[in-house]
């Protein structure tokens, strides 16, 4: 279940031009775009593709790379197997079980709340360097960057823009204490799960919607930070 906005929403997880992968390569490490001479920055280089039937659909982040975690799921066959990969993207890419794969790497959901729209996923014995959530919340009109993979492309875009909103309520919320984060922030669908960076390249919350026909131009919204935060504290590598 997604959180229901006054505004129209139209999520970013429509399905993805069918030129997605053709030709590409499916992992892009850092090392992979230093061989070809686009040495991607450094918070680019913990974002990837989450993908399904062969195809990308959402963005990804890593946000843990340091040790091991056990991860309690006992109704997975796989159950105690050691994942090393923590991944955030918006539950909406998750909600139907698919094949998940991350830069051809199997992946799983670990944990998702689809009225928050935010979910955790982890892989096996592989992971990058992972993205650091802000130890300060975002406010009015601070400047906030973005790498995503819109359109179901293989290649990392940037986007840049800055706060409209940190927390706003809406009264047509699902529950009454919600509330979403909007940006001033261009975006196209595959976008959907992109961390929201501040200056410091830290997380400060999460791509999950755009408006349709408001007048709000370039407005995005997302998860807040506080309700991210809340949500990642058990999944969050200790300092």
């Amino acid at each position: 279940m997604r959180r229901a906005v006054a505004l129209v929403a139209v999520l970013l997880i429509f399905v993805t031009a069918p030129f997605a992968w053709a030709g590409h390569e499916k992992d892009q490490t850092f090392a992979e775009h230093a061989k070809r001479g686009t040495a991607l920055p450094k918070a680019a280089q913990s974002v990837q593709a989450l993908s399904w039937n062969g195809r990308n659909h959402c963005t990804i982040s890593s946000i843990n790379d340091k040790s091991y975690v056990q991860v309690e799921m006992p109704d997975r066959t796989d159950y105690g197997k050691r994942v090393v990969g923590l991944w955030l993207t918006a539950a909406h890419c998750v909600e139907q079980e698919q094949a998940f794969e991350i830069a051809g790497h199997a992946a799983f959901v670990v944990k998702a709340d689809y009225l928050l729209d935010v979910a955790v996923m982890g892989t096996y014995d592989w992971a990058l360097p992972m993205l650091e959530v802000s130890d300060d919340a975002p406010q009015y009109g601070d400047f906030v960057e973005m790498w995503g993979h819109p359109l179901g492309w293989d290649s990392l875009i940037y986007f840049k823009g800055y706060v409209s909103n940190p927390s706003m309520h809406e009264a047509d919320m699902e529950r009454e204490d919600m509330r979403i984060a909007l940006y001033n922030l261009d975006s196209a669908p595959g976008s959907s799960g992109s961390a929201v960076l501040d200056k410091h390249h830290r997380i400060v919350g999460m791509l999950q919607f755009a408006f349709r026909d408001t007048g709000f131009g370039m407005v995005r919204g997302g998860v807040t930070y506080s309700d991210l935060k809340r949500f990642l504290a058990s999944y969050l590598p200790e300092a």
